[in-house]
């Protein structure tokens, strides 16, 4: 089956739904009475990412199969005629690409791909009219079902008349020269029938099934879940989503809600479940609101209406939306994260990237105060108040050459942020003070394009070789560092009480005489004792 020149056996696809992921396997969509037994192929189907970074080589028993270049599947030399490679190109592309496809190359492989469909049932629609009706030939011949085009495809003999907004202006003496010319009776008036609405295009349910489907429990196989732009389209906000394969096909359910019962449950596809969709509840959501230059400068309190889900995996335990188990996450907005940052990096003039931009914009933190890679719902999730201190210094620790080993200055809420020095590399930080027993006084997360990671803890210093001292000093201790850091309040008797205390510290500062003036011991010696700072 050799393709014309210049034209490649290749089957060429809308935007990818979602990028190609280690987990993730092409998936049937069609009946089960495949006469391959899609499951079993695809359990024997490999695929590896192709030097240039922009394509995926997929092979079948350790052979090439097709190179997915992102907007065509493109069959490996000798394979256009092998029919399980073909069948495996075709699932991904049913799966991966909204199931609208257009073949290319030798009319033997377009002829070859339609007859592979059809014996296996296959949710796909052909882009090129002409093979669609290929495509529906060979189903009528097969005994399947031919869906019928939408309205707004439909092929009209009679040449359309203007739209009435391309119709150009007619003068009155034009108007009259016309009726008197070609007057309109009212029974030619009245035998014109209106032109119907296009139907809107039906939106496959492997791409979007609507929640009210599983009101009735759903079980299926997790084909794909995670975050992408709602219904896979370029343009949307990203939102979560569970795609499962039952016994009416593909499903992908979409709901922000998902996110907290994929954390729980740690979600991953290939596992068997039961969602089922429980009705909407009554919620507040934190809206962002922000300035003229996109700044944020409050958030408001809107009543709306969420879904509820819940979530069992087979031999495992059932989780549902709202439960009081849940893990309940707190968000800390990129945005607004960067704005304060910006002030402190300003400041002391040090080379360090921008913070790093989570798919959704936000830092996801648990109650124990470690960030989380898994995020929660945006809308409902608790942001901390804007802090009128927000960007005010509150402690550093000073390498020998006069540059900061550590600086945090006071963020919204109840948190710190700011930058640690690792290896020479400056990375930006976000400190938690979760006040609670369990946890540490302070945790250091720090920021990656995945998100807040937990990098280490701290407390204040209340006792040095078992003697009190001024209420001034904290140790942190890092992953990755050979020896604690010893950082010094750079104003601790402006520090307020309740930040003071949350710190770690069993009491105020006081600045009295009969405290040890000296660092503690555990304070670097090579430290300066009164460290510089940059230059206003």
């Amino acid at each position: 089956m050799a393709a014309a020149f210049g034209e490649e056996n290749a089957i060429l696809v809308d935007a990818p739904r979602v990028a190609p992921q280690d987990e993730d396997a092409p998936a049937s969509s069609g009946s089960n009475a495949s006469r391959i037994d899609a499951d079993r192929l695809l359990s024997r189907i490999t695929h590896e990412k192709q030097p240039d970074g922009q394509s995926v080589l997929y092979r079948l028993d350790g052979e090439p199969a097709f190179i997915d270049r992102g907007n065509r599947l493109v069959m490996a030399e000798g394979t256009s005629a092998h029919e399980e490679k073909v069948l495996a190109a075709l699932l991904t592309a049913a799966n991966h690409y909204h199931g609208r496809i257009e073949l290319t190359g030798s009319d033997e492989f377009k002829a070859f791909a339609i007859g592979v469909i059809v014996a296996n049932r296959l949710d796909v629609s052909m882009k090129n009219a002409s093979q669609q009706a290929d495509l529906d030939a060979a189903r009528r011949a097969a005994g399947q079902p031919v869906t019928p085009a939408a309205a707004a495809d439909a092929v009209r003999g009679d040449p359309q008349a203007p739209r009435a907004t391309e119709t150009p202006p007619v003068t009155p003496e034009a108007q009259a020269a016309t009726q008197s010319a070609a007057p309109v009776t009212a029974s030619r008036q009245q035998n014109v029938v209106p032109q119907p609405e296009p139907a809107a295009p039906k939106i496959p349910a492997a791409v979007y099934t609507p929640a009210e489907k599983a009101r009735e429990p759903v079980t299926g196989k997790v084909t794909a879940c995670g975050q992408a732009p709602f219904r896979f389209e370029e343009g949307q906000s990203d939102s979560t989503f569970i795609t499962l394969r039952t016994k009416e096909g593909q499903q992908t359910f979409w709901g922000k809600e998902l996110a907290g019962l994929l954390r729980e449950t740690n979600l991953q596809p290939g596992r068997m479940v039961t969602l089922q969709w429980q009705g909407e509840q009554p919620v507040t959501v934190k809206v962002p609101k922000r300035d003229n230059d996109g700044a944020i400068t409050h958030y408001e309190n809107v009543q709306t209406h969420r879904n509820q889900w819940s979530l069992a995996p087979v031999g495992g335990t059932r989780v549902q939306t709202g439960a009081a188990d849940m893990v309940p996450l707190a968000a800390v907005d990129v945005s607004r994260y960067t704005q304060i940052q910006h002030t402190l990096v300003s400041r002391l003039g040090i080379d360090i990237d921008a913070p790093p931009n989570p798919a959704d914009g936000l830092y996801w933190l648990k109650p124990d105060g470690q960030g989380s890679a898994q995020p929660g719902d945006p809308l409902s999730a608790p942001r901390p108040p804007l802090n009128e201190r927000a960007g005010t210094p509150v402690m550093s620790a000073w390498g020998t050459d006069g540059r900061p080993d550590l600086l945090l200055v006071q963020g919204d809420g109840d948190y710190l942020q700011g930058i640690v020095r690792q290896n020479g590399r400056y990375q930006h930080v976000l400190v938690s003070l979760p006040g609670s027993a369990e946890a540490p006084p302070m945790v250091v997360n720090l920021l990656t394009p995945e998100g807040a990671q937990p990098i280490g803890s701290g407390n204040g210093i209340n006792r040095s070789g078992g003697q009190p001292v001024p209420r001034e000093h904290v140790v942190v201790r890092l992953t990755g560092d050979e020896q604690q850091r010893i950082a010094k309040l750079d104003a601790p008797a402006d520090v307020p009480a309740a930040l003071h205390a949350r710190m770690g510290y069993d009491e105020r500062y006081k600045a009295e005489s009969g405290w040890v003036k000296e660092q503690p011991a555990a304070a670097p010696q090579a430290a300066p004792a009164t460290p510089p700072r940059p230059a206003q």
